[in-house]
């Protein structure tokens, strides 16, 4: 997929037909459900939408935020949530504010290309990690 998406944007005829959101949402789903992983895919069906900084973010943050509800009753059926996991939570949160905070600083003073540069290379060393 990040080969087509890289094809895709620096030779606009060369593929032509409009990316379908069926293979992204099928990838997606299995890389979730079988290893948290779905990031990279989510990033390269949002960079081929061609949405705007803000709205590739905040669409996201949303999917995942969904994603993440929909798993918490097979995780609780499982009985992976126990109280050392929610205690290591409760650590995180503070981590994930300013995580927040300084992403939302970092987006607002990088342009649009910058941005669309560094999504595609960090998904492309992700999807690397995944494989290692």
């Amino acid at each position: 997929m990040l080969v087509v998406y890289i094809v895709r944007r620096h030779y606009p005829a060369a593929l032509q037909a409009r990316s379908h959101p069926a293979p992204y949402g099928v990838t997606a789903g299995f890389a979730t459900t079988v290893a948290n992983a779905a990031g990279p895919v989510m990033n390269l069906y949002l960079l081929s939408k061609r949405l705007p900084k803000e709205q590739f973010i905040a669409t996201g943050a949303w999917f995942f935020f969904v994603i993440n509800l929909c798993k918490l009753p097979i995780y609780a059926s499982h009985h992976l949530i126990g109280t050392r996991s929610l205690l290591f939570d409760a650590i995180l949160v503070p981590i994930v504010l300013a995580g927040a905070v300084a992403g939302r600083w970092l987006v607002d003073r990088i342009s649009p290309g910058l941005f669309e540069l560094l999504v595609g290379v960090l998904t492309a060393a992700s999807t690397l990690l995944l494989f290692l």
